[in-house]
This record gives structure tokens, sequence and C-alpha cells, in this order.
């Protein structure tokens, strides 16, 4: 058995000093106090039963002889001749047995609080509370949290978790994020859910070990004095590191965070793992305290509209708590542009129904008496409307006030409703059924890994004086990040060639890419630019978090200068569920007056830079949406233009070379393509900019191609800063390239010769269509270059090779053609006849 002694707060496993002896209570009574060594003893089995010279067992094992400590000898056992004796004596235990149970629990008190042995032997924890996380809410096994436990000693904290499987034992980078909460306060610290966190544990590891363990303290002064939002990421500063041992799936550890003032019963903790791979995994548990939690979930109903002055449901709601749980209010706040005044809602809960009319401090308040949620509970919401036809009206839940539950956790987005009618014209309210009559422009969904950012539908309409834009995505638009950062394993350096065998290298601490925009929010920027003058240009950037919009501005180039320039500090928007509704009014976009003579770009990207694009070449906005083409669909084609290929050959994959800090020439891969008419070549950029960058723009891109199929080439196909593509033919006589023909380039749409386009990873993409009149036959090899902010003459180059110097070019990659005239396309049918007849040549013979 294993012994454990308790001496000046320490725990020391299988103490010498103590003799195994039996005892029924362990020596919880006649051990309590411990003469000979001046401490708390703690033994086990009733070891001594008593401290003194004679040890010796007692007559029920510790329970009768140790209640004098020690001071009863070993006596023989006489036979009990009054039987009225007996039942005082057990009378008389029991009470003294009452009298010391407090004294007891106060120990076992002070014993969990000491901290545990951060040494992998999770024994420590099986006495302490955990609570659990859903299982299977995030497909990544090693960040799926199941189980999590803390506890605390002075100013240092102990922490548990445990994961479905080993959570540093991918390959793939993973975290471990513990958000603390000092003083139960949202609105100071980090905002992450309901949670003001001031403290951050950060564990990184991968390959079965960690990599690195720090402890951040969250800087108010960013948000008082640089005037920050609270979700900025850039304001946690180091301070120091926590001890930490993980074993496979289990992990625990221990933190100083230099918090004094506090009681420990105002922490909050909150866990969140992520993986860093294929767009990121991640896994939230509940908000913990020393009390309970109340977890509060909502589903809301499809509706369309809401009838006046009838009550239709509203939302399911789902109460998880980790204990009984007292609710005593639900407070709601009204959204839409109807009077809340004249609105009520009703909960109806354990059979039970509680409504609340009108408004009380701005919020609809529903008092709940005597409702107590232990484990899960369902209620239903539903909302009654006045006849404010043609308004709208909806309900987020903002506060749940129980009795002696700190840890209020409240997840789901709200819908915003009309009530009666659905007006004919665009009303930026935030309901969207009016946008049901504009025509959308489908876009390819599922192209980013985040689909909260993947845009699959826009739609314009045009009111005379204003321009409405609407995109909906395949998630919810603007959740934003938890997390604003992307951890990565170092790259390797490389090493000089020895014949000694070299000690394996340290690993290396790892990368983490800070958000672009320095904190969590997700951006749409919607560029608007003249076809007929260059140097007009507008811009409009909306951020959102926590499905609402924080911030918008409108800007214009040249106005002041060849610089940008603030119009607006604020843009007529809202945001409900999946989509999105902006208003531009035309007098802003001035002198862009005719917007039928504009282009409007849609970008949507979250703060690690994944993003989804969308562009409209405008010919008029109207509600019939005549247009040239949707941005982004599989196959583009206009009239007396290009018919860009819907299939691709792979012909390289380029590693990131790390020439250079501009991911706009950075190749990622190189794929081709070719019909009767053209030659494609695709090039993939390590960049996620889009549009809203114009790669096409002080960008120089060259093609070298090899069409005789020697060992040089012999066409170059050449274009810098977007305005044409020059063809050069390799003059052997002269061993020089020689200007041959241009193509004129008008835009970036598919009349030209290039274009710009995003693949399924969201990266940048550069489609250029050779045209094979001028170069005469299919390439039995190419090589790409790109460079940015150089306009190189290759007329008269002497070198035929594209690796001339890094004034010249910055990447390439070079791909191996098989010598095919004929397409994949017209192959595959000539393919299937020769099969066909030789099996009809086999059957006759």
């Amino acid at each position: 058995m294993t012994m454990r002694t308790l001496r000046n707060d320490q725990i020391q496993e299988n103490s010498p000093s103590i003799e195994k002896a039996l005892g029924l209570t362990n020596g919880l009574v006649n051990g309590n106090v411990n003469k000979g060594n001046g401490g708390w003893v703690l033994v086990g089995e009733g070891a001594t039963n008593g401290i003194g010279g004679d040890r010796s067992n007692g007559l029920t094992n510790g329970l009768t002889n140790g209640l004098t400590n020690g001071g009863i000898k070993k006596r023989t056992l006489m036979p009990f001749k009054d039987k009225k004796l007996l039942p005082r004596i057990v009378v008389s235990l029991v009470i003294i047995l009452a009298l010391l149970l407090p004294p007891y629990l106060t120990i076992r008190e002070k014993i969990l609080a000491i901290p545990v042995a951060i040494d992998g032997n999770f024994a420590d924890w099986e006495n302490v509370q955990k609570y659990q996380d859903e299982k299977g809410d995030v497909s990544a096994g090693n960040v799926d949290i199941l189980l999590c436990a803390w506890r605390h000693n002075k100013l240092t904290i102990d922490f548990y978790v445990k994961t479905y499987s080993s959570l540093f034992g991918q390959e793939d980078p993973a975290a471990l994020y513990v958000f603390i909460d000092t003083d139960n306060s949202k609105d100071t610290g980090y905002c992450i859910l309901n949670l003001g966190a001031d403290r951050l544990i950060r564990i990184v590891g991968w390959d079965g070990a960690i990599r690195s363990a720090d402890v951040y303290k969250f800087n108010p002064y960013h948000q008082t004095l640089r005037k920050r939002p609270c979700y900025d990421w850039f304001a946690w500063e180091k301070m120091g590191g926590p001890e930490v041992d993980v074993r496979g799936a289990e992990l625990e550890a221990r933190a100083n965070l230099q918090v004094s003032g506090y009681e420990w019963s105002e922490y909050r903790l909150l866990f969140v793992t992520s993986l860093f791979k294929d767009g990121g995994y991640l896994d939230i548990s509940p908000i913990i305290g020393e009390k309970d939690f109340l977890r509060v979930r909502q589903e809301f109903q499809n509706l369309e509209k809401i009838q006046p002055f009838t009550q239709v449901k509203y939302a399911n709601i789902l109460l998880v708590s980790s204990g009984p749980v007292e609710l005593s209010e639900l407070v709601f706040k009204p959204l839409g542009t109807a009077n809340p005044a004249t609105m009520s809602a009703t909960l109806r809960i354990n059979g039970n129904e509680y409504t609340a009319h009108g408004v009380r401090g701005g919020r609809i308040v529903i008092t709940l008496p005597a409702v107590t949620v232990e484990g899960e509970e369902s209620a239903e919401l539903y909302i009654r409307a006045s006849g404010e036809s043609g308004k709208t009206f909806g309900l987020m839940l903002e506060d749940v006030v129980c009795s002696g539950v700190p840890t209020v956790e409240v997840l789901g987005s709200p819908p915003i409703k009309y009530i009666d009618q659905i007006p004919s014209d665009i009303v930026i309210d935030g309901a969207m059924e009016e946008w049901a009559r504009v025509p959308t422009i489908q876009a390819t969904g599922g192209d980013v890994t985040n689909p909260n950012v993947d845009i699959v539908g826009v739609k314009a309409h045009d009111a005379n004086d204003t321009v409405y834009l609407y995109a909906q995505v395949s998630g919810k638009i603007f959740e934003g990040l938890k997390i604003g950062e992307w951890i990565e394993k170092p790259k390797p350096a490389p090493s000089a060639p020895s014949a000694a065998p070299q000690p394996s290298p340290t690993p290396s601490p790892p990368t983490a890419k800070r958000a672009r925009y320095r904190n969590t929010t997700d951006l749409l920027v919607i560029n608007i630019e003249s076809k007929d003058r260059a140097d007009v240009k507008y811009r409009v950037e909306v951020k959102g978090r926590d499905y609402r919009i924080v911030e918008g501005r409108i800007y214009r180039y040249g106005a002041f200068g060849k610089t940008w320039t603030i119009l607006g500090a604020s843009v007529l928007a809202n945001c409900s569920g999946s989509a999105i509704e902006i208003a531009l009014p035309k007098i802003i976009l001035y002198p862009i007056r005719n917007i039928s003579e504009a282009r409007i770009t849609i970008k949507l990207s979250d703060a690690l830079k994944r993003c989804d694009y969308f562009e409209l070449n405008v010919v008029v906005i109207n509600t019939s949406m005549a247009r040239e083409y949707g941005w982004g669909s599989p196959t583009l084609t206009r009239s007396g233009g290009i018919s860009w290929p819907t299939a691709w050959n792979l012909g390289c994959t380029d590693s990131d070379d790390s020439l250079h800090s501009n991911d706009t020439t950075e190749i990622v891969k190189v794929y081709y393509a070719w019909d009767t008419s053209y030659f494609y070549v695709k090039i993939v950029l390590n960049s996620t900019y889009g549009m809203g960058v114009n790669h096409m723009r002080n960008v120089t891109y060259a093609v070298y191609l090899n069409t005789t199929g020697d060992a040089s080439y012999d066409w170059l196909v050449y274009n810098y800063n977007y305005t044409n593509m020059s063809y050069y033919k390799w003059d052997s006589s002269s061993n020089c390239w020689e200007y041959n023909s241009t193509e004129t380039i008008t835009d970036s749409d598919d009349d030209g010769a290039m274009k710009q386009d995003t693949n399924t990873t969201g990266y940048d993409v550069i489609m250029i269509a050779i045209n094979k009149s001028k170069i005469g036959n299919n390439p039995t090899a190419l090589t790409v270059a790109t460079h940015f902010g150089v306009n190189y003459n290759m007329n008269g180059n002497t070198s035929n090779s594209p690796q001339i110097s890094t004034t010249a070019f910055q990447d390439e990659a070079s791909v191996e053609i098989p010598n095919l005239s004929t397409p994949y396309i017209i192959l595959i049918p000539v393919i299937f006849a020769a099969i066909f007849m030789r099996k009809r040549v086999k059957k006759g013979a």
C-alpha cells in the first residue's frame, strides 16, 4: 500500500518513517495530532494508532484504542456483562467522530490545495473535480478535449487536460492555450467568448515532444493608450514559462501568474486546443471556475418573417450545467428597427411559461422564479411582435443571471426577421429576405479552408443614388478567429557536408505568423476602380468578429496625391447568419457618377490571410443584373474572348526558395494546358492578397518556351505592369533575344491574354494564354520566371536562361511537357475509337 506523509505543506510518497499497521479509519482519529513530529501526519491503515514507544493494534484497528492518541496499551478483551453499556459506547463514538469530521475535511481541503507534482503521474488528479467537453466536436482527435481541471496554491495555478489522442503526437504543430480571467470581468483583458482573459499559458509541440511553453500577460495599455481593440493578439507580452509534463493524451502544468489582489473564486479558465494543419482545427472547452458553469446553446428557427400579434417560435435553447444551477433572469437585447417596447418574449421550460413584455433599461428581461438546471435542460423561446409592418425584429441573449454561478457562456448568432411584409426596396437592416428578388451571381464554393470567408454568391442592386452589394459565405459571416496566430515548424537549416557524424541539432522554437491585421477580425474589402481613369480608385473596408461588424471605413485613392484618404469613418452595412449587405452612396463615389463604368472586386479574408475573391466588370447594375461574367466560375467565356480551360496538367511543384520577402513572386506550382488556339500556363503564387493588391501590376512574368525539342529555349513571352504581352524569339545567329510581336492586355478579365484568379487552396493564381499562332507549336518544356517592380529589357539580351540574376528575376520553375500536339480532350475519343476497332477486328478474326 502507498502511504503519504504530509509535512510542511508537501506530499511525500512511501515515507520510510511510518510503519504499516491496521486501522479502520487510517489513523484519521487517533493520529490527528503528531506530538512527536510537531506537524501533521496522515498515516495509512492505522499504522501506529497512537504516538508512543509501544506501537500496537487497538480494539478495532485504530477506531477505539486511538481515541487517546496512543495512550491506551494493548489489553485482554473482556466480554460485556452489561448489555446496556454497548449502545452508549456506540453513541459516544458516533458523537466523537462527528466532532472530529470537520477538522478532517479541513485537512483534506488543505491537502487538495497543495500543488501536485508535475511529473507525469496523473494519479494526483483523481480527487480533483474535472469538467467534460463534448467528444467528437472537432475531427482532429489529438485536439479534441475530453477532460480539463485546475487547482491553485497562493500565486501558482495547476491545470490538467486530457484529449482523445496524443496532443503533441502528430508531426504537425499543435498548441494548448489556457486563457485565465483573474478578475471575473469580461470588460478587461483579451476578449474570447464571454471571457476577459488577463493571463495566457501557451504550450506548443509536435513529434511527441513539447517545443515551447510560455506564460503571457495582457497589456491593458493597448486598449487605453493605443486605442487597440480587446481582441488584439499583439497585446500579449511574455512574462515567464510554466512547468509542464505530457504523457500521450494527458498533460499537467503549473504556472506562476504573478497576480495579487484577487480571490481564487473569481478566476475563470478557458482551454483551447489548436492543430495547425489543412486550414486549422480548433476545440474550446467550457468556461470553468471554482463554482459550477452554465453553457447556453441556441438553435434558431428558419423563419421568413414574423406575423404581427402572433406568437412564433424563435429558437430552441439548450442549457448545460456542471451542477445544480438556479436561474433567476434571462436578459435579451432587442435587434432590428422595430420599437422594442411593443415586443414580448416567452420562455417555455420544465412545462412552465415565463413571459416578459416591453423593455427594462433597453433590454427584455424574463424573470424565472425557482428554475433549477442540473445537467442538460431544453427550453423554447417564443417572440411576439406588434403591427409595425416592414420593420425588423430579433433577440440576442446577452446574459443569464443565476445564483452562485459566475461563469455563463452564451453561444449562437441570432437572425433578424421582417414583421408582416418584406419591403420591395433594399434596406440595410440585417434582414436579408428582400434580396431574394435580386439574381445571384454564383461563385465557386469550397475553395477556401475557412468556410466563414468562402464566398458562394454575390448580388448587386442599383437604386439611382445608391449601389447595394450583398455577399454570402458557406459558413457564418464575421465569426473571426479565437487564436490570432499560425504556428509552423522551423525549416531545417542547410548544413555543409562533413565526413564526421554530426550530433542531432536542438529543435528550434516554432515560428508563429502573427495576424496581418494585428487582431483576430475577419476583413471584407471592396475595391472600386474606374475603367476610364486609372487614378480613380475607392476601397471599402469592413471588419467583423463574433458575428457582428466592429469597424467600417471608406477610402479614396488619388484625391490628395498618390495616397489613400479616408472619406468616411463608418460604412452603412449589416450582417446576419451567412450574409452581409452594404450600401455605397454614389455621392461618396465621386467622380464615378456612372457606376456602369466601374470594376468592383470583393475580397473576404481572415486574420491568417485565408481569403476568397469575387470580381464584377460592371456593364449596368440594375435588378436584372446584366453582367459580363461571374468571377471564379469554372469556365469563363465571352464573345470574341478566351475560354479558359477547366482541367489543367500539373507541371511541377516549386519549393519555397526564400529568395525574397515578396510573396507575390514566390512560385508554388506551375500548370499547363492547350487547345487548338492557345497554350495556357497557370502560375500558383505563395500569396493570398488577391485582387486587392493586383499582382499583374508592377510584376514581371516571363515564360521561356522550348518548341523544337532541342536543348535550348526558342521563345520568350514577357509581361510587365499589366500593359501588354511581348513575344521574343531567340536568334541563334546573333545569340540574343529579338522582339517579335505584342498582344495588348486591356484588363484583368478574359478578353485579354492574362487574368488573375484564385485556386482551390486560396493562393493567388496568374493565368496566361499564349497564342499558338505566334509560337508555332506546343512547347516540349517551359520555365516560368517572376520579378517584382522591375521592367527588364529582354530585346538583345544574350542569356538564353531564365536564371540571369536576381536583378532580372527572383524566382523560377521549370516544366517538362510531353511532345503532344493534340489536346487531351481530342485524344479521348480517338483512344476509345481505337479500342473499339481493335475489338471488332478480333471478333471478325
